[in-house]
């Protein structure tokens, strides 16, 4: 046993002497000298630790230099293809200039950072003559759209399209939120795009959707994501929407086509979305009867409307979807919409009756048609409807009352109440301008503007955008009289406006109370305004005798008061 110990331990003894030997004799190995070759001039420090011949040494050290030149091509051939790859052109104009400046871009950026690289001193001139500037009150557009689109700060200059042109707008507000954005930029395949509508969808008008009310003044707000983003996702990274819980996403072209907000962004490339809610089972009593509605039914409208909510909770309680005849039946005491009330209930309609009931309906209203139009009495009705409006479109071919027309049409605007609906109006005096009182229709409580709405004064919008150089004022949250019965509004606006597309300060047109006088008893007439919130547009009419309105009136309702069609209920 102690022989057998003393052997272990010579051993142990032999393995650390050989351990220190081999250390020993690395130190005294280590040393550093260069190697030059001759045809270089360039030497280069070898630090050795450990025995090799001089020509190992020296194969090794090619071996290395060989490794890292190849390394480097890798590198600049990658750096030179990715240059290649993102390559393009476009254009960035100033909202308060007229000049396009032209980008050449050739690495990936934000749209920010390229127009503050490209063209520093423009944008410093621009911020100079902002009060408080920031970042985040800047709207990017894309103008060769129209006032369709506008993009985050934040946005890929790959996802800009060649030949674009980038509209900048500074704004008093900020627009986006502080978002630090970690992400690598990619090439344009590796993202997806879609735009969300400025205009709010089922159950959101009333939301707030939006940072900043600026950006209602565009059609949509473009997103960009990368593949396994959500929706939801997307649109907390944008930094320019609010209060995103519980929402999803209806299609533009296709209302019925809903995106979940926690679904993924890899199918919604260039697809048009609108934001919705779901209803809350609080709002249907809380709904109230239009003035147009009341105005319509009377008394038998305000019973057909107890009715149908009483009709409704019933519906909601026992969890049953209406039938078809309910559906109109509700429709036609409540005189709302059969569209609506199916909204409203959740309820659908079998297309077959509906087409069984018109078909049932046909019959009487041609018998109606033969009635009211005896012979070729329709006939010589059109004829004579267009030898009139003839006869009115001579009477206002002269040039000095077209000019006079133009001159006084300019003192008309577009009026746009955000996110609910566009109109026309006029200057009367000073800065006060008259409209039509339904356009602020649920959005007036005691003669004042609720704080999320804003309405605008757009003048001289004369052509469509980018071409049109208009100008803007912003209107007064107090209205000065308001009459939804008869279907007025007086509105005072900031003195203070802004030109779109040019520069200087803007001035209202004058007003048009001075031109006032009696109406005219009969004769030609004309009409100037914004129909449906395109640009402006003169339209010839013409004045009906006071001795004939009587059967003007007659002839216009005569279908309604003798038949009542489903069609016309759909259409409502």
């Amino acid at each position: 046993m102690d022989a057998a110990r003393e052997v272990k331990q010579e051993e142990v003894k032999e393995e650390e002497k050989k351990e220190e030997e081999d250390a020993d004799s690395k130190v005294r190995h280590s040393h550093q000298f260069t190697v030059k070759f001759s045809n270089e001039d360039v030497e280069y420090t070898i630090d050795c630790d450990q025995p090799h011949t001089v020509l190992e040494m020296d194969a090794a050290r090619e071996v290395k230099i060989k490794k890292e030149e190849e390394e480097e091509e890798k590198k600049e051939e990658e750096d030179a293809d990715s240059k290649v790859r993102h390559s393009h052109q476009f254009t960035v104009k100033f909202s308060n200039e007229d000049v396009e400046y032209t980008i050449d871009c050739d690495q990936p950026r934000t749209v920010l950072e390229v127009i503050k690289s490209d063209l520093p001193k423009q944008f410093q001139r621009m911020k100079d003559k902002m009060k408080d500037y920031s970042d985040l009150k800047i709207i990017i557009q894309l103008s060769k759209k129209g006032k369709e689109s506008i993009v985050a700060t934040h946005f890929p200059c790959s996802c800009i399209e060649n030949g674009e042109c980038l509209v900048i707008h500074c704004k008093t507000q900020e627009v986006e939120e502080t978002k630090i954005q970690h992400d690598e930029l990619l090439p344009r395949d590796k993202y997806f795009i879609f735009y969300i509508a400025t205009k709010a969808g089922v159950n959101a008008r009333k939301e707030k959707r939006f940072r900043s009310k600026s950006v209602k003044e565009f059609d949509y707000l473009c997103v960009y994501a990368k593949k396994g983003t959500s929706v939801k996702e997307a649109l907390e990274r944008d930094g320019r929407f609010v209060d995103l819980k519980d929402f999803k996403l209806s299609e533009v072209q296709n209302s019925n086509q809903h995106t979940l907000c926690t679904q993924k962004v890899d199918n919604l490339d260039q697809k048009k979305f609108k934001i919705c809610r779901d209803r809350k089972p609080a709002n249907y009593e809380n709904e109230q009867v239009s003035s147009e509605q009341q105005g319509q039914g009377g008394q038998g409208g305000q019973q057909g409307q107890e009715e149908y909510q009483e009709q409704l909770s019933t519906s909601k309680q026992s969890q049953q979807k209406f039938s078809t005849k309910s559906v109109l039946d509700a429709a036609q005491k409540s005189g709302i919409s059969v569209k609506r009330v199916m909204e409203e209930t959740g309820s659908k309609v079998n297309p077959e009756e509906i087409y069984k009931l018109l078909c049932e309906q046909f019959q009487d209203l041609k018998s109606l048609m033969k009635k009211r139009f005896p012979g070729d009495s329709y006939q010589e009705a059109l004829e004579l409807k267009k030898e009139n409006f003839g006869k009115i479109q001579q009477s206002f071919s002269e040039v000095h009352r077209v000019r006079e027309l133009l001159r006084l049409g300019g003192s008309v605007c577009k009026i746009i109440v955000s996110g609910v609906w566009q109109g026309t109006g006029f200057v009367l005096f000073d800065r006060l301008i008259l409209t039509n009182a339904h356009l602020f229709k649920d959005c007036v409580k005691e003669n004042k503007l609720q704080e999320d709405i804003e309405v605008y004064a757009l003048f001289n919008y004369d052509k469509p955008e980018p071409f049109t150089k208009y100008y803007i004022f912003t209107a007064e949250k107090t209205f000065i009289d308001f009459d939804l019965e008869l279907d007025y509004a007086i509105l005072e606006l900031n003195p203070q406006g802004q030109k779109h597309n040019q520069t200087g300060e803007a001035e209202l047109p004058p007003g048009l109370l001075s031109k006032f006088g009696p109406l005219p008893d009969n004769g030609e007439a004309c009409l100037i305004g914004h129909p449906a919130g395109a640009v402006k547009q003169i339209d010839p009419t013409c004045i009906i005798p006071m001795e004939k309105r009587e059967e003007a009136v007659d002839k216009q309702l005569h279908p309604y008061k003798e038949h009542s069609s489903l069609s016309n209920q759909s259409v409502t």
